[in-house]
Formats: C-alpha cells, structure tokens, sequence
C-alpha cells in the first residue's frame, strides 16, 4: 500500500479538522472504503513556576485544591515546578478540545503519573462528555520544567 494524500490542519478556536488518509493498492487504484478519517488536535502552553508558587504562598490549600486532584498533589509531592507543568499541560489539554478553561473545570482534567514516569489524562465530567462528543478517544501529553519555566503539549486524536 502506498500513501497517496495526507493533510492535517489545527487551529484551537477552530472545529476539528480531519486528517484524511489514502491508501492504494499496488495497482494504484484508491479505493473509497480505504480511506480512514481521523480527528487530530493539539494544544500547547507554558508557565513560569514563579506564579504557581505565588498561589501557593499567597492561597495555600485553596489554591492548590481548586486547581490539582489529590492524586496530581501526591504524584507531584507539591513540588512547585512539577505542579506547574500539570497547570500548563490542564490548559494544553482545554486548548485541543478547543474551549479553553471555563467550560472545563480544572480538576475535570487529571494529568497522573504513570508507569516509568510518563504522564498519564483522565478526563472527567464536562472534559470527557465534550472529548467524546468531538471524538477524541486518543491523547498523549508531554511535560517539562525547568526551575523558572513549565511547558506541556497535548494531542489528539480519534
């Protein structure tokens, strides 16, 4: 089989684009049922570990309650940087279901630490209901943090 046409388009405040997939046979010829459609989307943000530790000096529990599950709080050890990366991959996340925080709760999106350290989504009531309703049923989610700087891409698809 060959890959004949590949286009992939994303905006977050766009609605999904599809990334079309043709394969032909090695006589060439495409066949229509071949064809696979498939949701693709993506969000990126950052944020200085200064303004998370700001919340949490300046609002404490409140802060680090309204914003982390009680799981992302023990897998981060309140550790301010890695908090940071999960703010930021929570807004990653928000930006490819294309609403941003607001439709979505921020403890509606749950970045855990998984096996050997990898980053691990749930998504939770308004969060999972609109992923399944654009569906996105894939995600992967990569953090990093320096001491000044948190970073956090997310995709999707389905």
């Amino acid at each position: 089989m060959t890959l004949v046409r590949r286009q992939a388009q994303s905006c977050y405040n766009a609605p999904a684009r599809m990334l079309y997939i043709i394969l032909a046979g090695t006589d060439g010829q495409i066949a229509p049922e071949r064809e696979l459609n498939l949701a693709l989307r993506c969000g990126i943000d950052q944020i200085a570990v200064a303004r998370v530790e700001e919340g949490i000096n300046r609002l404490g529990e409140r802060f680090l309650a309204r914003l982390f599950t009680p799981g992302e709080r023990a897998d981060c050890a309140d550790h301010p940087a890695r908090l940071a990366a999960r703010f930021a991959a929570k807004e990653a996340v928000a930006k490819a279901l294309g609403t941003g925080i607001g439709d979505v709760g921020w403890q509606e999106i749950e970045i855990r630490t998984g096996e050997r350290g990898r980053p691990v989504l749930t998504l939770h009531g308004n969060a999972a209901r609109l992923a399944a309703e654009l569906g996105l049923r894939e995600w992967d989610i990569s953090l990093t943090h320096t001491a000044d700087l948190a970073a956090a891409v997310a995709v999707a698809a389905g």
